[in-house]
């Protein structure tokens, strides 16, 4: 949903959004692709999303770790430093 939202953001580029969208660089929200990948993963849609947007609009900024995390893979999702 988060991902989504941030996506509507595109169209209304303003200062104000852009300072609401890049704390969402380090967001955890994640989406699970189980099908037809093996091993399972975790992707981190939300920071891809604000990341998408942001450089859309030509702000310039490091691209966030945005790499799959495999399942069973303990991490700050599961409340373990990463």
């Amino acid at each position: 949903m988060r991902a989504q939202g941030i996506l509507a953001l595109a169209p209304f580029r303003s200062d104000t959004n852009v300072k609401l969208l890049k704390p969402y660089l380090n967001d955890l929200g994640v989406e699970v692709a189980a099908w037809g990948e093996y091993p399972a993963t975790r992707k981190l849609i939300v920071r891809s999303a604000a990341y998408k947007v942001l450089t859309g609009w030509g702000i310039a900024i490091p691209k966030p770790s945005t790499d799959p995390i495999p399942l069973g893979t303990p991490t700050q999702l599961d409340g373990f430093a990463s």
